[in-house]
């Protein structure tokens, strides 16, 4: 998809990565780091069916705009892929969530939204991370 952009902004939040995700959402912990998706703002594809410049930068399309310059606190793709012993025969899709609660090591956390047209304001974002989490339903 063209057209994306995406926003990063600082947050004094601290939420569960497990319970932003639930049950349809993706998480990515180690040592302290975690990453918590949202929704799907763009799917790449890697593989022969590839658009020509994915394999090399697949996130390289997507404008951003961050106030943390740290890692992970942009735009970040989400995805499994098998093992191959040969680079042609990778395949496989990355998920763009639409929005990422991020946390590192030294207590920085923040939100990403990635999306087309005016981002929502970081109330909004943070108001749809804390409705996502299961004890949100039985308030």
């Amino acid at each position: 998809m063209t057209g994306l952009r995406s926003v990063t902004r600082r947050v004094d939040l601290d939420l569960d990565p497990i319970e932003i995700a639930g049950h349809d959402g993706v998480v990515w912990m180690h040592d302290g780091f975690a990453l918590a998706g949202l929704g799907v703002a763009d799917t790449i594809v890697l593989g022969p069916d590839a658009a020509p410049a994915t394999d090399a930068a697949p996130l390289a399309h997507i404008v951003g705009e961050s106030e943390l310059d740290r890692s992970a606190t942009g735009p970040v793709a989400f995805g499994a892929l098998a093992f191959a012993r040969r680079a042609d025969r990778l395949c496989g899709e990355l998920i763009v969530p639409e929005v990422v609660y991020g946390r590192d090591r030294d207590g920085h956390r923040w939100v990403t939204w990635t999306g087309t047209g005016t981002p929502p304001d970081v109330h909004d974002i943070v108001g749809r991370l804390i409705a996502a989490r299961p004890d949100a339903a039985a308030s």
